[in-house]
């Protein structure tokens, strides 16, 4: 089945797929906050024709690969093409972060542009970035936008440990080399399972990555028939840990697979990840069924893309 049907890569980001990724052998060694603030020194030097062909020479990987649906963030070009290469097909979520007021605004203008140009289309989403980029009462408030529009939400949420420490135990050290100046508001969050509660998150959202979730917040997961995303090989590779994948099967949560950048990943043809997780987790009953569904029909449907007559 995954040789003929076409594959559904339910997250990428596609403008960070460059010659020469920033990946390295210790990465899940690595800060956070020392990894986002390299990031984003890498993307202030690129320029608007570079993401363009970042994008374009990624769409040509994943269509030579049999990855014609996707979920990808977007954070630049807002008024630029979904896609290059109309044989590639799925949802586009626009990225809005900013802890500091001033880079919060114009990350939502620049949203703002991708949605009066796109509104028509069942082909965006909403994308908060997470909630170490993004105040919780402001990620609610694009929640609650996104719901009366009617667009999906993708978050990143649960990647990685220092993720748990800001939010829970209000270490905000490492935040600090990002946002310098920024009000933190304290909501008492004690789990994931109270930030989902808090952002009224349900099954127009789509969760990303969940390697620190603990049982109580797959339940609420479950409870709330909330979708997931997850990237093993950047999971593992990023974190030196892997999502919880026997519960999420066990409580039958919706699940897709996605295979994150080339920043966190050695390829993004998501047909690996799932050989990665046949192997890993080889225990698991019918795991090649289970896993041919998410990279298909529940990949589909997870994404709301009007596909299945090409499965």
């Amino acid at each position: 089945m995954r040789e003929k049907a076409p594959l559904v890569n339910a997250h990428t980001h596609l403008e960070l797929t460059e010659e020469q990724s920033l990946v390295n052998d210790n990465l899940d060694k690595k800060e956070l906050w020392d990894w986002i603030i390299e990031i984003v020194r890498n993307k202030r030097t690129l320029k608007e024709e570079d993401f363009i062909r970042n994008i374009r020479r990624a769409e040509r990987f994943l269509i030579e690969n049999n990855n014609l649906f996707i979920g990808e963030i977007r954070s630049v070009l807002p008024e630029g093409p979904l896609f290059y290469d109309d044989r590639l097909k799925g949802v586009v979520f626009f990225e809005v972060l900013g802890y500091e007021e001033e880079v919060f605004n114009r990350k939502w203008l620049d949203f703002q542009r991708f949605f009066n140009k796109y509104k028509a289309s069942d082909k965006i989403g909403l994308s908060i970035h997470s909630l170490y980029t993004t105040p919780p009462d402001k990620a609610k408030e694009l929640v609650s936008f996104a719901r009366k529009n009617r667009l999906k939400v993708a978050i990143h949420i649960a990647e990685k440990r220092e993720e748990s420490e800001f939010l829970f135990n209000k270490n905000i050290s490492g935040f600090r080399k990002i946002f310098k100046n920024a009000e933190i508001r304290d909501y008492g969050f004690k789990s994931y399972a109270d930030i989902i509660e808090y952002l009224n998150l349900g099954a127009d959202t789509i969760l990303i990555h969940c390697t620190q979730f603990e049982k109580s917040d797959w339940n609420i997961v479950k409870n709330k028939d909330i979708p997931v995303v997850i990237c093993p090989r950047s999971n593992l590779y990023f974190t030196g840990k892997l999502p919880d994948i026997e519960t999420v099967i066990n409580l039958d949560i919706r699940w897709a697979l996605g295979t994150d950048s080339l920043y966190t990943n050695r390829d993004i043809n998501v047909s690996e990840e799932g050989s990665f997780i046949e192997k890993h987790f080889s225990h698991i009953k019918d795991i090649e069924k289970k896993v041919a569904y998410a990279l298909t029909e529940n990949g589909l449907e997870i994404l709301g893309v009007k596909g299945k007559e090409w499965l």
